[in-house]
């Protein structure tokens, strides 16, 4: 196609002659001094582009769901494979999916989508995390251990007093005792190995409790995260609790069919973030004023 333009406006009728300047030089913009013919090659790289990037963007569109539907119904256009003798329009469009990952971010919801160690997903950085011991290598078990049990934070967010540390957080809050009271053996265990949470740890391999009770290893995994997990909720940021408590409120306000609703907010960086540039909050709260912003949009 370049040729057939080079030789239009050239004017040669069999493509032969002396041509005074470049192709390339032409093609430049008219500020640059060019004619501004259009690159076809970069043209249609960035039409293919734009198609892959709907695909990842516009779901809900009948030709992006076709697509989904016909080369990728187990997985996501982000990972997706070139399919052995699929069309050649998806092979096109699927050669451009290295230029969309190098120069896009993962927007963290829920993680179900997204790889950890392949994706990129940290905002301001161009390549996935790094893991600091190698995923093919066993773990340390007592390295790990000592890193458990060696923790120790500021004072604790809850009580407002005594300096949190491992076995604090799982062991010696009333409420962590109220939960393990549920799980049978567990405040046995606990007590049993005087707050030391590397020795308890291990113990749930070995307790006897594993041939009294069905899975109870993962039981007391389980609720020890769950225990954890809640920690971290109540000792969340304000940003955070002011992006999440707006989302909440607009489902709120959605499912009791309201029309005019005026949210205040105390955090004003929230408030610029929702009307503005969602990157003025954490990175960790920038999902939220996405879903924010797609409520407010919708309505």
């Amino acid at each position: 196609m370049d040729k057939v333009q080079r030789s239009f406006w050239w004017g040669k009728e069999e493509g032969k002659g002396l041509y005074f300047i470049s192709w390339p030089v032409v093609s430049k913009d008219k500020a640059q001094g060019g004619m501004g013919f259009r690159d076809l090659s970069s043209f249609n790289k960035g039409l293919l582009a734009r198609t892959a990037w709907g695909l990842c963007n516009e779901q809900q569109q009948l030709w992006s769901s076709t697509m989904k539907q016909c080369y990728l119904p187990n997985t996501n256009v982000m990972h997706a494979k070139k399919k052995r003798n699929s069309s050649w329009a998806w092979q096109s469009v699927h050669n451009m999916m290295g230029f969309i990952r190098e120069f896009s971010c993962w927007v963290i919801g829920d993680g179900g989508t997204v790889r950890i160690w392949e994706d990129i997903w940290l905002p301001r950085r161009n390549i996935s995390p790094i893991p600091i011991v190698p995923t093919t290598e066993a773990y340390n078990f007592n390295e790990i251990m000592a890193r458990v049990q060696h923790y120790s934070g500021a004072i604790c967010k809850i009580y407002n007093q005594t300096l949190e540390t491992t076995s604090h957080i799982l062991m010696e809050y009333n409420f962590t005792k109220a939960v393990w009271f549920t799980v049978p053996g567990a405040l046995h265990s606990i007590q049993r190995h005087d707050h030391d949470v590397a020795a308890w740890i291990k113990s749930w391999f070995t307790n006897d409790m594993n041939d009294l009770v069905e899975d109870w290893t993962v039981r007391m995994a389980n609720t020890a995260w769950e225990i954890w997990k809640a920690r971290c909720n109540f000792t969340v940021n304000a940003e955070q609790a002011e992006c999440g408590g707006l989302l909440q409120a607009m489902i709120w306000a959605q499912e009791e069919g309201l029309q005019h609703v005026c949210f205040e907010l105390d955090a004003q960086v929230v408030v610029e973030a929702v009307n503005g540039d969602h990157h003025k909050v954490a990175w960790e709260n920038q999902s939220l004023v996405l879903d924010i912003k797609l409520m407010l949009s919708s309505n």
